[in-house]
């Protein structure tokens, strides 16, 4: 019978991912090497995938804390998005006396953080 593929999550738990993985933890001293937390969970995210997680060289490997493993993965999105709002947060700024009113303006503050925490949540 012919063994079936591995998904990548099931490939995370093998044996040789976690020596990797630990090996590149203790490297980084168990601190994310972009932001520096060392509270939050960490991960180790591969720059370049190529063949096995664990055959990955140790310089296409690095330590990052959760949050910065996700604006990594949708940096693009997210810089996108995020200078598109802070354009809106401008124009709000500059022209909010000639078009909107202080409530208007705090509706239109509070939307841009709900669109933010939905970015977060689902991109």
């Amino acid at each position: 019978m012919a063994k079936s593929k591995k998904t990548y999550a099931e490939k995370l738990k093998d044996p040789r991912w976690q020596k990797k993985r630990l090996e590149i933890l203790s490297a980084n001293d168990f601190k994310c090497q972009f932001c520096g937390d060392t509270e939050t969970t960490l991960h180790v995210h591969h720059f370049v995938y190529s063949g096995e997680p664990w055959e990955a060289e140790d310089g296409d490997l690095t330590t990052i804390c959760e949050d910065c493993h996700w604006l990594e993965h949708h940096r693009q999105n997210f810089d996108r998005i995020t200078n598109e709002l802070i354009e809106l947060v401008y124009m709000n700024n500059r022209f909010q006396s000639i078009f909107w009113s202080q409530k208007n303006s705090l509706r239109h503050i509070k939307m841009i953080k709900s669109m933010i925490n939905y970015i977060r949540n689902n991109v």
